[in-house]
């Protein structure tokens, strides 16, 4: 069955891009580049946002490029590498009734892909951003990819996800995506 992304029911997940994690991963700068894009756009359009961090004492914060976006997001700090371990982000996903989990981060093949095959198994539609993930290593990251698509996760792309939700050009959706690349730093 083919699943499009509704700007009703959607949620960016932006998954443990901490400070100690991110210098070590593949593509980082451009993945950040792009993490910060799809934020920068669901909180232009008033769309929810949650941030993870993974144990924050030993891995650091969330880099600073995506600070601007975390007084306006729910941020939760975790233990578990999949979200779904952590009883304060399970109920805050449930009372935001979104089912449509649009995920960036790393690493791809720990706490992307835990978090993407639970959400499946809980009856959410997690959508992964391809270009907005990754790991330490190619291989793992590849196979993590494959694996959650033959799991039934859609894979994605940031730009494919943000069209999809915005759906009409000349919209006040497409002006608010418009204007909110516009602010972002090149």
């Amino acid at each position: 069955m083919i699943k499009h992304i509704n700007k009703n029911r959607a949620l960016l997940l932006v998954i443990d891009m901490q400070e100690k994690l991110m210098p070590v991963v593949l593509n980082s700068m451009k993945i950040i580049g792009q993490a910060e894009r799809a934020a920068a756009v669901f909180q232009a359009l008033d769309l929810p946002v949650m941030v993870t961090e993974q144990y924050p004492k030993g891995l650091g914060a969330t880099v600073d490029r995506l600070q601007p976006f975390l007084s306006r997001c729910k941020l939760f700090e975790k233990m578990s590498f999949s979200c779904c371990g952590e009883e304060s982000f399970n109920r805050t996903l449930d009372d935001l009734e979104r089912t449509d989990i649009v995920i960036a981060g790393v690493e791809a093949h720990v706490c992307v892909l835990q978090t993407a095959l639970d959400l499946a198994d809980k009856g959410y539609n997690p959508y992964i951003m391809a270009d907005a993930v990754s790991s330490q290593r190619e291989m793992d990251m590849d196979m993590a990819l494959k694996r959650a698509e033959r799991s039934g996760v859609v894979l994605t792309t940031v730009e494919s996800a943000l069209f999809e939700i915005i759906r009409t050009a000349g919209s006040k959706e497409f002006k608010a995506y418009r204007s909110a690349l516009a602010r972002l730093v090149p």
